[in-house]
């Protein structure tokens, strides 16, 4: 049978043992990551250039309309803790290394021995200091998990690699690669990238809104060129009439063009409303701005027409509502097929529906 007390004794033996080597290995872990502490914090001043946060150095492909893309990307990287916990130390799989040449995306694992921490040490201590995501990841991870230096050296690292892409599609990739043990097949890669995209909604959304005023770039600026021909004929007609120089086909003139003034009117304050809901800023915005400028334009010829030639039809105000996409009265209706037509249009329109009457009739 055994010793009650011997057995006891055992026990507490064990059990001091393992605690002081966990002690032991606590102690260690944490003097490393003081040691670390001390060589990050290092030298480090606020008012130095060199000091800026990781998203404010903005790679050369991401300047310009991407920079803000940079800044929401490098902040939100953080809150996947695989950017941490997965390093470099492995090759690409067959498939993984498919879908980067399918997506045109090369990754430099030799970069991650580059990155110098006494170069970088500034930098962490200002991106640590301004970001909630990092700070966290940092907290949760930092001993136990992953020393302090790797941490680092892996963010990074992980920050040059993703400086290369052009684009979401390529920073989807590049991540799901990265931050991944290993992709195997397309399902896996389905399931990753679904979870890399709630991670970085706010990026993809800000890229959204980029590439949706790319693609209507060119709407908008024939918008405001056919406006701007509109109200400055308008205007030259009307001056023409203070001098008393026009004759009954100019004032028909004058009615069309002044109803061509109200449609664009309506139109580019409808897009504006569009623009507000798309874009967060539109400072500095050229085609916004010209948009804008045409916009008011517009109102004061509309005003001057309506005030001097009375009953030659009224001009509904546009109401903020309508300038910012609301429902106010009078804002244009994108399914309305409707655009004065001028009188040296009226041949043409002819024409062509008699082009279309004989082509239905064979």
């Amino acid at each position: 049978m055994w010793d009650f007390q011997s057995l006891t004794s055992a026990i507490t033996k064990t059990v001091s043992s393992t605690v002081e080597s966990v002690k032991e290995t606590w102690d260690k872990e944490k003097e490393e990551f003081q040691r670390d502490e001390q060589k990050y914090n290092k030298g480090f001043s606020t008012t130095s250039g060199e000091d800026l946060p990781i998203w404010e150095k903005i790679p050369e492909k991401w300047q310009g309309d991407r920079a803000n893309e940079w800044r929401a990307l490098a902040q939100l990287l953080p809150k996947d803790h695989n950017t941490f916990l997965i390093g470099a130390e492995r090759e690409l799989g067959e498939f993984e290394a498919s879908c980067c040449k399918e997506c045109g995306i090369a990754i430099d694992f030799a970069e991650y021995e580059k990155v110098d921490e006494t170069k970088t040490s500034s930098c962490a201590v200002a991106s640590l200091s301004s970001c909630k995501q990092l700070d966290d990841a940092r907290f949760a991870l930092v001993p136990k998990k992953v020393k302090d230096g790797i941490f680092w050296k892996r963010f990074f690292w992980k920050c040059g690699e993703l400086s290369n892409c052009e684009n979401s599609e390529k920073v989807l990739t590049m991540l799901c690669v990265l931050n991944t043990a290993s992709i195997a097949d397309e399902d896996q890669k389905a399931k990753r990238v679904g979870e890399l995209k709630e991670i970085l909604a706010e990026y993809l959304e800000i890229e959204g809104r980029r590439n949706w005023m790319k693609d209507n770039l060119e709407r908008l600026t024939e918008e405001t060129k056919t406006a701007q021909e509109a109200s400055q004929l308008l205007t030259h007609y009307m001056e023409k009439c203070s001098s008393g120089g026009v004759d009954e086909k100019d004032k028909d003139l004058m009615e069309s063009l002044f109803e061509s003034c109200k449609y664009h009117k309506q139109k580019i304050s409808s897009m504006l409303g569009e623009i507000t809901t798309k874009l967060d800023d539109t400072t500095g915005n050229a085609t916004v701005e010209g948009l804008m400028k045409e916009n008011e334009e517009l109102q004061n010829v509309i005003k001057a027409y309506s005030s001097k030639f009375e009953g030659k039809g009224a001009v509904q105000e546009s109401t903020p509502a309508a300038a910012e996409g609301g429902d106010a009265k009078g804002a244009d209706n994108d399914d309305e097929d409707f655009e004065t037509v001028l009188p040296w249009e009226e041949e043409d329109s002819d024409e062509e529906e008699e082009q279309e009457g004989d082509g239905g009739s064979k």
